[in-house]
């Protein structure tokens, strides 16, 4: 298994056409940080939502269904926080992309393979009769 990971590796960054794996990785980028508005958008409605919520409560609202919407709220509250967290504002430009792309090529060539696994592969399915191998962006060039 490990030998077709690093073989799907090896193909998407063996090719000459950074320009557009690079395009295609700040599509997703940029996709992604709408993506990210609207998680905050949710988060700033659900805090709002558990704060009148427990303020019902301190008046004396007793109804279980209303306990039991704040614990919901409250875990997805924690998982957007998460979200939120670990997708940091960065700026890339297509010029920075390339430059990674072409420096973690030459680094997989010098045999830096565990890192850049890590880097690229996000989930690894190993089946019977197939492996299916994702990464973070789904780029046409890597099949």
């Amino acid at each position: 298994m490990e030998l077709a990971v690093v073989a799907k590796l090896q193909k998407c960054l063996s090719g000459e056409d950074f320009g557009s794996m690079a395009d295609e990785i700040l599509k997703a980028y940029k996709d992604s940080k709408k993506t990210m508005t609207a998680e905050r958008k949710e988060l700033a409605k659900i805090e709002k939502e558990i704060a009148n919520g427990t303020k019902a409560i301190l008046s004396g609202a007793d109804y279980s269904e209303l306990n039991e919407e704040i614990a919901r709220l409250k875990v997805r509250k924690t998982e957007l926080e998460e979200l939120l967290a670990v997708s940091p504002e960065l700026i890339l430009t297509k010029e920075t992309i390339v430059n990674k792309l072409k420096q973690d090529a030459q680094h997989l060539q010098n045999g830096d393979i565990e890192r850049l696994v890590r880097s690229y592969i996000t989930k690894i399915y190993a089946h019977r009769d197939e492996v299916i191998i994702t990464g973070g962006v789904n780029i046409s060039g890597c099949e």
